[in-house]
């Protein structure tokens, strides 16, 4: 799977899991996310400037930089939960950057 550039519209998981996935979903979000569990896959998206909201990742992550969901959150991520584990020189459970909102999240995974 080649990661998608930039994401626009609704992606609504329907409480699916999505597994194995080697790349960020998409590089940029500008849409909304929901309803998802990332399992055995990298992060949601490298650049979130929508929503995401109501997701879960539960991934193991071993990379220089290791985020669940954003790299850098511009948008917001709201009802978001981390169990996974996170390993690197740079990691965050939520957004390695946080520049606008995330709220009533939770973060179980060690690092």
């Amino acid at each position: 799977f080649k990661a998608i550039k930039e994401f626009n519209g609704n992606f609504n998981g329907n409480s699916k899991k999505i597994s194995g996935l080697k790349n960020t979903m998409f590089i940029t979000n500008n849409g909304t996310i929901q309803n998802l569990e990332l399992k055995k896959s990298n992060s949601f998206t490298n650049i979130n400037n929508g929503t995401i909201i109501a997701c879960k990742s539960s991934s193991v992550i071993s990379d220089e930089s290791a985020f669940a969901f954003a790299k850098e959150n511009n948008g917001r991520i709201i009802q978001c939960l981390n169990n996974g584990k996170l390993s690197g020189n740079t990691v965050a459970s939520i957004a390695l950057v946080n520049n606008r909102l995330y709220k009533h999240c939770r973060a179980y995974g060690n690092r």
